[in-house]
This record gives C-alpha cells, sequence and structure tokens, in this order.
C-alpha cells in the first residue's frame, strides 16, 4: 500500500465481550494483528487476560 511507507498503519478491532474466544466465518484477522481492541468491558476484566500479551492496546 503506497502509505504504509509513510505511516504505520494500525489495526483497530471494536468487539463486544460476548463475542470473544468465538469464531466468525468473518475475520478480520488474527489475534497478533490487531493493535487495540475495544470492548464494553474494562481491560483488566479476566475474559480480557489472554488479549493482554498480545494487543498493543485494549480500550
Amino acid at each position: 500500500m503506497f502509505l504504509s511507507k509513510y505511516f504505520t498503519i494500525d489495526k483497530i478491532t471494536p468487539m463486544i465481550s460476548e463475542k470473544l474466544n468465538s469464531t466468525l466465518r468473518l475475520q478480520v484477522g488474527s489475534s497478533d494483528e490487531v493493535d487495540y481492541l475495544i470492548t464494553e468491558i474494562l481491560p483488566d476484566n479476566e475474559l480480557l487476560e489472554k488479549y493482554q500479551n498480545i494487543v498493543k492496546r485494549i480500550l
């Protein structure tokens, strides 16, 4: 992609907590490709524990 040599492009994935740890037919990418994970629950919730070391930031 043209802009990628000038800018870092982060992958941001909004997700409701009931969909965590589930598999969908439509996948935005593997969890190690996600930079920011946005959910309605607090980042320190135990449901998000396995993502703490995978994504850059949980919001």
